[in-house]
């Protein structure tokens, strides 16, 4: 057995490879989420705080749903769209608000350092 020393250069460039295609994709995403954050110029900062926890609960629960399922795939190289992974989180909203709702209650619970 013979062993292979780490390059540096080629690890880097082959993670890159990998990623890309993928970050791409997801940015596609994110696309509701800065929409939204641009709506704390325009409506007052209580509003906005309501209206936070409303996206984060529904919408976004699809969204981040979908980008976990999406890259998921991608990274196994298993073929996957966009639309097949807003349909699987769509699937799964009953278990993604769940853990949505556990983040929104335990988060703002939890001590700060």
């Amino acid at each position: 057995m013979t062993t292979q020393s780490i390059k540096p250069g080629r690890l880097i460039r082959d993670s890159l490879i990998l990623v890309i295609p993928i970050y791409t994709s997801l940015l596609v995403f994110r696309i509701p989420g800065f929409i939204f954050s641009l709506l704390q110029f325009v409506i007052p900062e209580i509003w906005f705080t309501v209206l936070g926890s409303l996206y984060f609960l529904s919408i976004g629960t699809i969204f981040y749903g979908a980008q976990i399922y999406f890259t998921y795939k991608k990274i196994n190289h298993q073929d996957v769209t966009i639309s097949q992974s807003l349909q699987k989180a769509i699937e799964k909203f009953s278990e993604l608000i769940l853990l949505n709702t556990f983040f929104l209650l335990y988060i703002p619970a939890s001590p700060r350092l």
